[in-house]
């Protein structure tokens, strides 16, 4: 939440940035400048910033673990075995694509396609 008492222009900040950077680091709390007398920005220390950034990672994280722990309650997980069989069908559809030429292909299907098109050549020869 931030702090009113710490609201200030930004002409201000800039004339006195010293000061303000002083204080940032000290409070570890956010400052909101002004433009105009609207909020624009909010300028923050960099420790603390890290520190709310390493919170906020944190609290996403216990989301994502509740989330699931109440889809398991839920019924809606899936065997592990039955995640990886169809990870490997999307997989193998991919290089069936990539074979046939379809998607932009990575540098180990260009070899490929490289490769299939010298042996055309080979067997092939233009007239």
């Amino acid at each position: 939440m931030l702090n009113t008492r710490e609201i200030h222009s930004l002409t201000d900040f800039l004339r006195n940035h010293k000061a303000h950077v002083k204080r940032l680091k000290k409070t570890k709390t956010p400052e909101v400048l002004t433009v105009n007398g609207k909020a624009e920005v909010v300028v923050q220390g960099a420790v603390s910033y890290q520190r709310m950034q390493e919170r906020l990672h944190h609290m996403e994280t216990l989301a994502a673990i509740q989330e699931g722990m109440a889809s398991a309650e839920r019924g809606e997980l899936k065997p592990a075995a039955q995640v990886l069989d169809e990870m490997r069908q999307k997989i193998d559809r991919g290089i069936e694509q990539l074979d046939r030429g379809l998607g932009i292909p990575g540098p180990e299907a260009r070899a490929r396609l490289r490769q299939r098109r010298s042996v055309k050549q080979r067997e092939h020869p233009p007239n």
